[in-house]
């Protein structure tokens, strides 16, 4: 009997892992000192640090150690929290990687950066109905790249809610400008440029006049 409850609960599409957490929990920062459930099939993705053989673990007293038990494993609810830890220990870490706890998909730093794996870019592709973000055109998977709407230099995360599909060129000129900046800065090429071309036009004299009014 207890055997079949066993692979009963695993098999269940409501399965938990039972985590001590500290986190931003309903937009209030709160430390929970006892054990919580954390549904991870239900919307909600969690993360560990492994290197494939050991999880990464804190103590009571705050200090990281290793265990060879996922469910002693320290969780985190986000890639970007799970990145803090490995930058703050990365004597420690060397060798680790963000491993979701749902998928199993494997999230490796380069330079500082969460390197986002194949399954996630095609999901962030196929979301974004595979045009670019920012100029709306038809971009290949291959030629696609994953922008940062919040630039990391002005307070952006690497967590998948931050990022976006764009081409190349757009991403490029995006640079590390803020959406709202971006925004501005196209317009005002755009409203330039139509101005020297038609600026004796009629029909661009009305249309700016209806444009100035929207932007």
């Amino acid at each position: 009997q207890p055997n079949k409850w066993k692979q009963k609960r695993r098999c269940s599409e409501e399965r938990y892992q039972i985590q001590q957490v500290c986190g931003k929990i309903k937009g209030e920062w709160a430390v929970l000192n006892r054990a919580v459930l954390i549904k991870v099939e239900d919307g909600i993705m969690c993360y560990v640090l492994t290197n494939g053989k050991y999880y990464i673990k804190i103590t009571k007293t705050g200090a990281v150690a290793k265990t060879d038990k996922e469910e002693e494993a320290r969780m985190f609810l986000t890639t970007e929290k799970a990145k803090e830890r490995l930058k703050k220990a990365p004597g420690k870490t060397k060798g680790y990687y963000i491993l979701d706890v749902g998928n199993r998909s494997k999230y490796y730093l380069s330079n500082g950066r969460i390197r986002f794996p194949r399954e996630v870019r095609k999901s962030i592709y196929h979301a974004a109905e595979g045009r670019c973000a920012l100029c709306g055109r038809e971009i290949g998977y291959r030629t696609m790249t994953l922008d940062h709407i919040k630039p990391l230099g002005a307070g952006g995360t690497d967590s998948i809610e931050n990022i976006q599909c764009t081409c190349g060129s757009c991403n490029l000129f995006k640079g590390s400008v803020l959406p709202d900046d971006f925004m501005e800065r196209i317009t005002s090429i755009f409203l330039y440029q139509m101005e020297r071309r038609y600026k004796k036009e009629v029909r661009w004299k009305i249309a700016k006049q209806i444009l100035d009014g929207m932007v």
